[in-house]
């Protein structure tokens, strides 16, 4: 049996997994009937974002199901493995979308670093998941994973995010401030979608905020990430 919080957890994941998938498949076919190739750039980071929230989602639609966690039917690490495996590929969207919008004329150079980067951290994580993760699970909630400090892993995804953070959410905003009319607008949408999961993936990923009653909130906030990410890229 769920406890309020256990409930709360499992629901607002479940819409994070399944609003970015819908979101995403709408950006896609949107993308295609458009000729807008940065915005399938934009579909696929919206995807592979929601995905991060696949482990509590799965953990989740067990209980329901089965009234048993995910770990007693498989490894506790495939929870882990769940939840950030879409890391990788999400952060190459990202870095494709800044690029092509900042800085296009970098964008190989840039590729050239982070790509080699990603592969390593995905292949990190598969083969030393258990000493990537801490998990825990009190009664009444769902598995909770939180990231080991000082891991190899944690070095990739806070170098991950403190690139997306400073490049494509302050180098979105910076143009907000340089531009006026329509492409403002755009850049206020980039800048805020990316500042604000930044934010999310951080209290998510490193911080427990279940004791804190923030899930719903921040979960929430990475709902209208992807809605404004979409509004900053149709065009």
């Amino acid at each position: 049996m769920l406890s309020l919080n256990g409930w709360l957890d499992g629901i607002t994941a479940l819409l994070v997994v399944v609003f970015c998938v819908v979101f995403s498949l709408f950006f896609y076919f949107r993308a295609r009937k458009i000729n807008t190739p940065l915005l399938k750039k934009g579909a696929g980071m919206g995807l592979f974002v929601g995905l991060l929230w696949l482990g509590p989602t799965t953990d989740f639609l067990f209980v329901l199901f089965t009234e048993k966690h995910i770990s007693d039917f498989y490894d506790i690490t495939l929870y882990g493995l769940l939840s950030y495996i879409w890391v990788g590929p999400a952060f190459l969207c990202g870095v494709y979308i800044g690029t092509q919008l900042l800085v296009p004329d970098k964008k190989r150079s840039l590729f050239a670093v982070f790509f080699p980067l990603a592969i390593i951290f995905e292949i990190i994580l598969i083969i030393d998941v258990e000493n990537t993760f801490s998990f825990t699970l009190n009664e009444g909630d769902l598995i909770d994973s939180q990231f080991i400090y000082f891991s190899p892993a944690f070095f990739f995804i806070a170098t991950f995010l403190v690139f997306i953070l400073l490049f494509n959410g302050f180098g979105s905003l910076l143009k907000v401030f340089q531009s006026t009319g329509d492409i403002r607008k755009r850049f206020s949408y980039l800048s805020y979608a990316f500042i604000i999961f930044i934010v999310v993936a951080v209290f998510d990923a490193f911080i427990d905020v279940s004791t804190a009653g923030f899930l719903f909130v921040i979960r929430l906030l990475m709902i209208s990430c992807a809605w404004t990410l979409y509004l900053g890229l149709k065009s």
